[in-house]
């Protein structure tokens, strides 16, 4: 779920940076000063906050253990292999 996560919080702020970088200069000549501004500045503390969150799911993806699957062990093959001494000690 955090992969998925990741991707779309990828997207969206490339699709911020476009529209910012692109339309947005469009749409900003539309409106009064003070409008403008306080877009400009809604959009940059949304940037930060999607970027935020975007380390933070980073950050929580490396740190994460590997999973693994449960698996059966057939004691009496490993004691015939000669990996175990019977009563399940090591050899090594």
């Amino acid at each position: 779920m955090k992969k998925g996560t990741k991707q779309d919080l990828e997207m969206l702020i490339s699709d911020l940076d476009n529209f910012y970088s692109y339309r947005g200069k469009e749409f900003f000549n539309l409106l009064e000063e003070s409008e403008r501004i306080d877009f400009e500045d809604r959009i940059y503390n949304l940037y930060n906050d999607l970027q935020d969150k975007l380390d933070e799911i980073e950050k929580e993806l490396e740190q994460k253990p590997i999973e693994s699957k449960d698996i059966e062990v057939n004691l009496n093959r490993l004691e015939n292999l000669g990996v175990i001494k019977q009563g399940g000690e090591s050899e090594k």
